[in-house]
């Protein structure tokens, strides 16, 4: 698999029963054989958007969103979060959470989502512009599902000449990219005198605070969708950047009719899979607040 701030090695995962404690605790680690963290850094590490690098995220994937994230959602569930490195032997990072048994049926359910019940009414050709692998996959993965024609590139650099050689109706335009950023890249869209100059862009972003969203606009951007993507604010965004509503809601989806559709556009397990991941992400931040709201006293 891709391995973060590293071209070649390992990661070993591991998951551990503690009964030492107070109370039992499941203990996860995942130790790596890569370029390793000082002791100075280790310290800065789960604060918000700090890595022990901060030019790390230019050559390789990292946002230095995760830790943070993982930190507030860790404790708010009672657990411990931290860090073990050395320079140049590799580290690892280990979580634990108190063990409590079910108290009740835990088998999952099936639900299906706003998400699912648009169709497009016209097939889109769209330039995203992203540089993590995963992401790319998920964005891909939901613009074949509604029938578009999606052509990725991995910066801002690879996007401005895309748009020079090609037609699109769109451009996805993830915020934070080696080589040109997002909003860099839509300033020197803007400003070439190509047919594609006025092209629809919509940011794609982590960074939901206000002050930063109005910067992308200023660029030249034309909407924002926040990362986690929620793909029924996706499809109503391009709606609203394109001026037509391309993707318009269904009231019911028949399941014989989903599966034939699946089967049409050759999105199978892969897609699904991917759509698991993005749904699972988007929900993180609603969950940490709703615990976040039973912790506070009363």
């Amino acid at each position: 698999m891709p391995l973060n701030f590293t071209q070649e090695g390992q990661i070993t995962v591991r998951s551990e029963f503690l009964t030492g404690k107070d109370q039992p605790m499941l203990m996860f680690s995942v130790q790596d054989t890569g370029i390793g963290i000082s002791t100075e850094n280790q310290k800065r590490l789960f604060q918000d958007f700090s890595q022990a690098d901060a030019s790390a995220s230019r050559g390789y994937e990292g946002t230095g969103l995760g830790l943070s994230i993982s930190k507030r959602l860790v404790e708010l569930m009672g657990g411990e979060i931290g860090v073990d490195s050395e320079i140049g032997t590799g580290s690892t990072f280990w979580f634990s959470l108190p063990y409590r048994p079910a108290s009740e049926d835990v088998t999952f359910v099936e639900r299906r989502t706003t998400n699912r019940d648009y169709i497009a009414t016209r097939s889109l050709r769209v330039l995203v512009a992203e540089d993590n692998a995963l992401n790319q996959r998920i964005i891909e993965a939901t613009l074949l599902r509604y029938g578009h024609v999606a052509e990725i590139v991995e910066n801002g650099v690879l996007a401005t000449e895309a748009l020079i050689k090609g037609n699109y109706d769109l451009v996805l335009m993830d915020v934070r990219m080696p080589e040109i950023s997002g909003p860099d890249a839509t300033r020197v869209i803007r400003n070439t005198d190509h047919a594609n100059s006025d092209i629809p862009v919509i940011a794609l972003t982590a960074d939901a605070m206000e002050e930063h969203i109005r910067t992308y606009l200023d660029a030249g951007m034309n909407a924002c969708v926040t990362k986690p993507i929620d793909r029924a604010k996706l499809l109503t965004t391009i709606n609203m950047v394109i001026g037509e509503d391309v993707h318009v809601p269904r009231e019911d989806e028949p399941i014989s009719e989903r599966k034939q559709q699946t089967k049409d556009t050759g999105i199978g397990n892969e897609d699904e899979v991917s759509s698991s991941v993005a749904s699972f992400l988007g929900n993180l931040e609603e969950i940490s607040t709703e615990i976040e709201k039973k912790n506070k006293p009363h």
